[in-house]
């Protein structure tokens, strides 16, 4: 059985989880100098879809091959109780924002960009829009998945 994070209604606290989330991005987004993102609704459903696949499947972190018009970053924790209070759209915005510690500015490679490819995808000049979702597979693990428009990291181009 697949819990999901975003029931039909929304809570205060997945109201909450949301907000904390964006302002992760758009602390990221103000030190270097970029408008904040907006959420969406329509991205956050494309990756509440992908979350659901990816706890389906429970084989770790894989990109979406099928999206082609998305920025995607994607993150892995582990569940821990049902009275656990983590805000997993957070944990993973922080995760991907400490990624900084390794960015120097630069245009984004062709290949090896690993260590920062989330960081910068966050803080793209030209993305305006953001949704995260986030599933539980039987094994406990919570797979989080962002999408952004327009996408980001294009090769050979700096971030902003």
């Amino acid at each position: 059985m697949i819990l999901l994070a975003a029931p039909i209604l929304m809570s205060p606290s997945v109201l909450d989880e949301k907000e904390e989330a964006l302002a992760v991005h758009n602390q990221a987004r103000e030190a270097v100098g970029q408008a904040p993102l907006e959420w969406s609704n329509s991205l956050e459903r494309d990756a509440q879809v992908y979350a659901n696949y990816l706890a389906r499947r429970d084989r770790g972190l894989v990109h979406d091959r099928n999206n082609k018009k998305d920025g995607e970053n994607i993150y892995m924790s582990y569940y821990h109780s049902v009275d656990d209070e983590e805000n997993y759209l957070k944990s993973a915005s922080e995760s991907w924002f400490e990624e900084i510690q390794d960015y120097q500015y630069e245009k984004i490679p062709g290949r090896d960009f690993h260590k920062t490819g989330h960081y910068t995808q966050m803080i793209w000049s030209t993305t305006t829009k953001v949704g995260i979702a986030w599933a539980i597979s039987n094994t406990g693990k919570v797979y989080v998945v962002a999408r952004y428009n327009p996408p980001g990291n294009m090769i050979g181009s700096f971030p902003y």
